[in-house]
């Protein structure tokens, strides 16, 4: 699926959808998470929370 067919099956309530979008994008939310924390335990962990929020 795409990124777009993921999203629009994650607002039709497709929790499946939902967890192939997360892990589609953990690894970006990381990199972005790192950059600004420059700590990896605290990139981790906000990733984690901020998928847990979602």
């Amino acid at each position: 699926m795409t990124t777009e067919e993921l999203v629009a099956a994650v607002s039709n309530g497709d929790d499946e959808a939902f967890c192939a979008l997360v892990r589609s994008g953990k690894q970006r939310l990381y990199r972005i998470a790192y950059a600004y924390l420059k700590n990896e335990t605290d990139a981790l962990e906000a990733v984690q929370e901020a998928t847990c929020r979602a």
